[in-house]
């Protein structure tokens, strides 16, 4: 894979699997830092902590994001995700998130060094488990507050963009829970709305107009409590 510079500064990577690039070339930590910071962890309005899941690990930047998030906010945070391709160490070490963010390399090393299929406790406020599976596999129930939905795009990846996936996440999400991805699409907006999402296009990142967040609307008001 080769390393690009993107329009912020940061990262990403090439995938020659797929003729597809892991974010955008607008800015790889502008685009994470948008679509599931900002309009994803917080905009949900856990006070206490919260609970991820993300389609798929890839860079380690979501995770690495929700890392730092955590501790500003003082947010336990039991994180999530699932990948099928991971990155060699090598190539992950090449990555410049930690100097971007935090000025701190070990932090995002350590998250790729972990082993898989396993739960790793990183600190008090941070539980990761990196499950290398393919997410057709999941099996939760109401267990998530939030979903990174960061596959490739439709056109690269169909098959994890359709109703059988969208109902399976759904199934996993609590109520009152969301789904963001940097995706728009017309038809992905329909297959959600379809099993049962309440879908709203908002504001993208930059070089995109709009980016998807859906809602598993919620039975009974918990907002915010621990």
């Amino acid at each position: 894979m080769r390393i690009i510079t993107t329009n912020d500064g940061s990262h990403t990577l090439d995938a020659p699997f797929l003729g597809e690039h892991y974010h955008s070339l607008h800015g790889a930590v502008s685009e994470s830092m948008h679509v599931y910071i900002e309009n994803g962890i917080a905009a949900i309005n856990k006070k206490c902590k919260i609970t991820i899941l993300e389609v798929v690990f890839g860079t380690g930047l979501n995770a690495f994001l929700s890392l730092h998030h955590a501790r500003s906010n003082n947010l336990k945070t039991r994180y999530i995700t699932f990948e099928t391709r991971p990155l060699h160490l090598n190539l992950a070490r090449k990555l410049n998130y930690g100097e971007i963010i935090g000025n701190d390399c070990s932090d995002f090393i350590r998250l790729h060094e972990l082993s898989w299929n396993s739960v790793h406790r990183t600190e008090d406020l941070f539980v990761l488990e990196k499950i290398r599976q393919p997410i057709e596999n999941i099996q939760y129930k109401n267990e998530f507050d939030i979903v990174f939905f960061d596959a490739f795009g439709p056109r690269y990846q169909p098959e994890l963009w359709g109703k059988n996936i969208f109902r399976k996440i759904f199934r996993s999400l609590k109520f009152g829970g969301i789904l963001v991805t940097f995706c728009a699409k017309g038809q992905v907006k329909r297959d959600m709305g379809d099993i049962g999402f309440r879908v709203d296009a908002i504001p993208g990142p930059p070089g995109k107009r709009e980016m998807i967040r859906a809602h598993k609307d919620r039975m009974t008001s918990t907002s915010g409590m621990c």
